[in-house]
């Protein structure tokens, strides 16, 4: 009985708590598209669009989910030896065009002159083609890991194009780790509908 008390009282002021944030005014939800350039310094700039879902909990705070589509493209050096046997050929450069798709999941917190975002963002690789050096047919390209995930902080400012319609400029800053951890930063614009 003693050992319960405290497991007791836990859901209890959790229930208080729960009620608390409930009883506050509930804003709407908003949907909308946003297009991202992110540079990281080992992989340059990598742009992407993508869908995404608001919900604003209370004057203050809200959460964000969406899916972005993004490429990298990414050359490669093919060396191989003349099967005559007269020497090696020069190398040939081939591009790759990577595609991945990412899931950022955010705290929002709203004041008057900005938005912050937190959370995390996990990234997977879902395909490749081949994009140059006809010289060279690429059948295989795989990444290792070929999943990421990391830390993204973002601030913005909505400016309303009306009663449901606003435009939100962010800057974004985040981190992903495979193995190392790889930092990025990057620009991004969304067009969100109020439902």
């Amino acid at each position: 009985m003693i050992r319960l008390y405290p497991k007791f009282l836990l859901l209890a002021i959790f229930a208080c708590f729960s009620q608390f944030v409930f009883a506050q005014e509930v804003k709407s939800s908003l949907v909308g598209v946003s297009a991202l350039a992110d540079y990281e310094p080992d992989n340059g700039v990598k742009p992407s669009i993508g869908l995404l879902f608001e919900h604003r909990l209370t004057k203050r705070s809200g959460v964000e989910a969406g899916i972005f589509y993004k490429t990298k493209k990414n050359e490669l050096a093919y060396y191989y030896i003349d099967p005559i046997g007269t020497g090696d050929f020069p190398p040939v450069n081939v591009g790759i065009r990577e595609s991945f798709l990412t899931f950022p999941i955010l705290y929002r917190y709203y004041t008057q002159a900005m938005t912050v975002s937190i959370g995390p963002v996990f990234e997977g690789f879902v395909g490749w083609n081949q994009i140059s050096g006809d010289e060279v047919e690429v059948t295989g390209y795989e990444l290792s890991p070929s999943f990421r995930y990391g830390p993204l902080l973002k601030v913005s400012k909505p400016f309303p194009l009306g009663d449901k319609l606003s435009l939100e400029p962010e800057l974004r800053f985040g981190i992903m780790v495979n193995g190392i951890s790889t930092a990025y930063y990057g620009l991004g614009v969304q067009l969100k509908q109020r439902l």
